[in-house]
């Protein structure tokens, strides 16, 4: 069975309790990690440090991944649980996808423009030597 709907509805209840982990993936997953490491019948109080990186290495936690994942789908899904960093990087995101549509524009016009190279003729020719024996007169 799929974890995707368990780790959804957990990151959708730590960032309703707690606001303050919408704009805090750390601290986020320590809190479901906390939540997690109780289940396993631990006591976090006198839990040895060699404990928690058994639990770790034997991948008894959710990974961090995951969980930032499911932090992104609850922000699709419930405005009201975006943090107040969301319009930030949402914008930084839309910047970078316009100056990548920028540059491949200026890239499209830079090559419509160079003279061709020889390789540029060369290939120009094969392609008119292999339309020529597709197409015989």
């Amino acid at each position: 069975m799929s974890k995707i709907p368990a780790t959804f509805n957990k990151v959708k209840s730590l960032l309703e309790k707690h606001s303050v982990l919408r704009d805090a993936d750390a601290r986020l997953v320590v809190n479901f990690w906390i939540d997690e490491i109780k289940l396993l019948g631990f006591d976090l109080g006198g839990m040895k440090a060699t404990d928690l990186l058994t639990i770790i290495k034997d991948e008894k936690l959710t990974p961090f991944d995951s969980i930032s994942r499911a932090r992104r789908l609850v922000e699709e899904t419930h405005i009201e649980l975006r943090g107040k960093s969301w319009a930030k990087r949402q914008a930084h995101k839309q910047d970078e996808v316009k100056t990548e549509i920028r540059t491949i524009k200026d890239l499209q016009e830079n090559y419509q423009k160079k003279e061709p190279t020889g390789n540029d003729l060369l290939a120009q020719k094969y392609q008119q030597m292999a339309k020529a024996k597709t197409n015989p007169k």
